[in-house]
């Protein structure tokens, strides 16, 4: 089986600003990868019962929705945290081994000497690195017809007949490669697409940057640290600042990090599908207006690959880490470390082409590239998780001093008397207050024509809303406000990019899409080393003191 990485590089080093002399030219490239993986199968275009891989509705609001109802709305209830406990034997476990390995995961610096193995670009291969922009529809058809002529010598063309090749894109590349597929499937030959076009399968995006890995890390195992004395001393309290931290750090956050260094590379396809809807709901919650629809076109294609048996969900579930970036933005990395800022566009084109040639020859690495070693010892490790543990301690006990004062000054803005009274969107809250039925602060059960007044179990569902445990059983343990929330949602998402996919080609075609400004390796690891040189005081006594006191609080 092929995969096909197709993606931008930018020339960008230290300066970016201009000077008296000259103003920073800036370069865009295009980068074409392929990797083979002879060990896993071809992903047929039919199934065996004659079914096309793409759903001829485009991407299915209505199949999204079903299948949320039948197979995840009572299970969406309950926060990563909780669900993350019943998944331990999937998951690799938190020693200090492994905490290291998460915390290099995201960095693609070909030097990192504990990364060398797994950046191997054994199977890969450069197919073309070429001066061109990647902004629109029409500059991604240019940069795969690229790859079909190269292609065809390589490989049978009955290929492009019966099968399909995986391509690994970013939002970008997802959007303008499916909305070139689209208008082939739509319009056939009138599209003026190669039918070509049509053996790609968009899949994955790019993970987070390394310096907002470390800083998640350790606020999430500061947390795990001190959870239960936090939980076990509000215990039921409808509050909405504790709901709201609550949500962020035994949700959010730990499935922010999870999703691809745990559940994606461990290949656990189950609880990464049940992931990427948490995840949906939270771009959605927070109007991320494109990342809010990326995850709906994976959960339209899964379920429409369930419900008609498509070979290519079984080759996801037994092969789901090889379904990555890895290689391309491995390939930028070592590119950038061997250019500088006065290479002109021909001499980034050239070394791009050696580097490939030369990237498994272990002399050339031997004396060009030299190995770093980026770990973080566990002592420093341990202090910088307690001193996060004692923020967050200190932070719960404002919060349960200031029970009941959160004030609501309109529908979308709540004043916040623990964090100084700042004024907060609805978006940061728990997905209860992004629903037309907001949680009840007057009464426990916010279900409706409820009559009990005590139970002897109460259960706050991780979106906000709460209920009697006899209430919620008589709703089949889903929230009913937060699935018509999510339901109209999704149509509504899904319609407006329907429309998008099927916008016919223009010669003047423009830039849907604004260039994301990252941060480059030199000032992530500036950031990195001063966080990690801070010295700290104290901290394990601090710590045992703060622990102790909580624990009495639990005990009273």
């Amino acid at each position: 089986m092929f995969i096909l990485n197709i993606d931008d590089y930018h020339n960008i080093h230290r300066r970016n600003q201009p000077t008296l002399l000259k103003t920073h030219d800036i370069n865009h490239f295009v980068t074409i990868l392929l990797n083979s993986n002879p060990n896993t199968p071809k992903i047929p275009y039919y199934s065996l019962n004659n079914i096309p891989i793409y759903n001829p509705k485009g991407v299915d609001f209505k199949l999204i929705i079903d299948y949320i109802n039948v197979n995840f709305m009572s299970k969406l209830g309950k926060s990563y945290y909780q669900q993350n406990e019943m998944w331990k034997q999937h998951l690799s476990d938190d020693s200090y081994e492994n905490k290291l390995e998460f915390l290099t995961v995201h960095n693609y610096d070909g030097r990192v000497q504990n990364q060398q193995e797994l950046r191997s670009m054994k199977n890969s291969k450069l197919v073309d690195f070429i001066l061109h922009p990647l902004h629109n529809t029409k500059d991604y058809i240019e940069s795969a017809n690229i790859l079909f002529k190269v292609f065809e010598k390589i490989e049978q063309k009955d290929y492009f007949n019966n099968f399909v090749i995986p391509t690994i894109c970013d939002w970008p590349g997802q959007v303008n490669l499916r909305r070139a597929i689209t208008l082939k499937l739509n319009k056939k030959e009138n599209s003026g697409i190669s039918s070509q076009i049509l053996i790609n399968k968009i899949l994955a995006q790019k993970p987070k940057p390394r310096l907002i890995n470390l800083i998640l890390n350790l606020t999430y195992y500061g947390w795990k640290n001190i959870r239960n004395l936090i939980v076990n001393r509000f215990k039921n309290i409808k509050d909405i600042e504790y709901l709201m931290m609550i949500d962020l750090l035994d949700n959010s956050l730990p499935l922010t990090l999870d999703i691809y260094i745990k559940l994606f590379r461990c290949g656990f396809f189950e609880g990464y599908l049940e992931s990427i809807v948490k995840i949906w709901i939270l771009f959605q919650r927070l109007h991320r207006y494109n990342y809010n629809k990326a995850p709906l076109i994976f959960l339209s294609d899964v379920f429409y690959w369930t419900l008609n048996n498509h070979p290519i969900l079984d080759i996801l579930k037994d092969n789901l880490p090889i379904f990555n970036d890895y290689f391309v933005e491995n390939f930028h990395s070592s590119l950038r470390y061997q250019t500088a800022e006065s290479n002109t566009d021909k001499q980034i084109i050239q070394k791009a082409k050696t580097i490939d040639i030369e990237r498994n020859d272990n002399r050339f690495k031997t004396t060009f590239v030299n190995t770093r070693n980026v770990n973080i010892s566990k002592v420093k490790l341990i202090s910088l998780e307690k001193k996060v543990s004692l923020f967050l301690l200190s932070l719960f006990d404002k919060i349960y001093h200031n029970i009941g004062k959160s004030n609501n000054s309109n529908n979308n803005i709540f004043e916040l008397p623990s964090f100084n009274n700042r004024n907060i969107d609805v978006m940061l809250l728990p997905l209860a207050w992004s629903t037309s039925n907001l949680p009840d602060i007057d009464k426990f059960c916010d279900a409706e024509n409820c009559l009990l007044s005590n139970s002897s179990s109460n259960i706050i569902l991780i979106c906000g809303h709460s209920y009697h445990k006899e209430c919620l059983n008589l709703l089949n343990e889903k929230c009913k406000y937060c699935f018509n929330y999510l339901s109209e949602s999704i149509k509504t998402n899904i319609t407006t990019l329907n429309k998008r996919l099927s916008k016919p080609l223009k010669d003047n075609e423009i830039p849907e899409f604004l260039e994301e400004k990252g941060l480059d390796e030199d000032y992530d690891d500036e950031n990195i080393d001063s966080l990690l040189e801070q010295k700290e005081y104290n901290i394990n006594n601090q710590y045992e003191i703060q622990y102790n006191i909580w624990q009495n609080y639990n005990n009273m």
